[in-house]
């Protein structure tokens, strides 16, 4: 879903937002899910659901058709099940407007380390000479070089988007950590860095994220790892936010099947888990 702002305070940065300005980035395996044992490797990426992969047919590519001179917002959302990209467009760069729904400062780049389940607004201005240039997605297996990437701790919130939640510590901070999951119900952040509301956790098994959020939206959220094959092992939870509340909305009750899931789905065979 993609949701136009007509009160969007980038607006004067781009001419052109539409359905053609929207790209997704996904990983396709050849392999039926149910077969794959251990760790899953992509056979091919694809852009806007094409692409090619190594000695395969020289099927079609997704083509991004522009005008010299004019600027564009492309809407960048990864649907991938497992890898992060590093995505480019050659010799060009891009200026972020936006990050998983928040408006940020403009941030200028030459590319951007997007990982599963985050999305990213950018401005492309079409001004370098007429003629053919790749757009890349290289993902997380394969690194390429940058001049200037992307660094989320560059990235801020633009002037009114919401506060971090808390009060300061009397004395002031004595250290600061930056931290890089996703939370369905709500956004955080720390200490006015990107707003966002899937992080990546960092590539070494001891890494961690600590956030925190406002607790004004209530219902179950689910907080849970975007990597599709974590997911599938058990990797989520369910924040339930102010269950009170909840069941004191007109209409809300737990109904008694609530609580014969779990029985059920303990009786299902191997065959119905597929």
């Amino acid at each position: 879903m993609v949701i136009y702002d007509p009160a969007d305070p980038h607006l004067g940065l781009y001419d052109v937002d539409d359905d053609a300005t929207v790209i997704t980035l996904s990983d396709w395996y050849h392999e039926p899910a149910a077969t794959i044992v251990g760790a899953a490797v992509p056979d091919a990426t694809l852009i806007n659901g094409l692409g090619r992969y190594i000695n395969g047919p020289a099927s079609a590519l997704t083509v991004f058709t522009v005008t010299k001179g004019v600027r564009y917002r492309y809407r960048l959302v990864s649907i991938s099940c497992d890898p992060n990209y590093v995505f480019s467009i050659d010799n060009h760069t891009m200026t972020i407007i936006e990050v998983d729904g928040t408006n940020h400062n403009p941030l200028t780049v030459d590319s951007i380390q997007i990982f599963a389940g985050q999305r990213y607004s950018f401005v492309l201005t079409a001004n370098q000479p007429v003629a053919n240039y790749w757009v890349r997605t290289v993902p997380s297996s394969s690194p390429l070089a940058s001049v200037n990437p992307l660094v989320e701790t560059d990235l801020h919130p633009s002037p009114g988007a919401a506060p971090v939640p808390g009060k300061p510590f009397v004395g002031g901070a004595d250290k600061t950590i930056q931290l890089q999951i996703g939370f369905a119900g709500g956004l955080f952040s720390i200490n006015n860095v990107v707003i966002r509301d899937v992080v990546n956790t960092g590539p070494d098994t001891s890494d961690n994220v600590t956030f925190r959020f406002v607790t004004n939206n209530a219902g179950p959220w689910f907080l849970h790892c975007h990597i599709d094959f974590h997911l599938d092992a058990g990797l989520a939870a369910v924040f339930v936010e102010d269950p009170a509340g909840v069941l004191k909305e007109k209409g809300v009750s737990q109904p008694a099947e609530w609580d014969a899931l779990c029985p059920t789905y303990d009786a299902l065979s191997s065959t119905n888990l597929r």
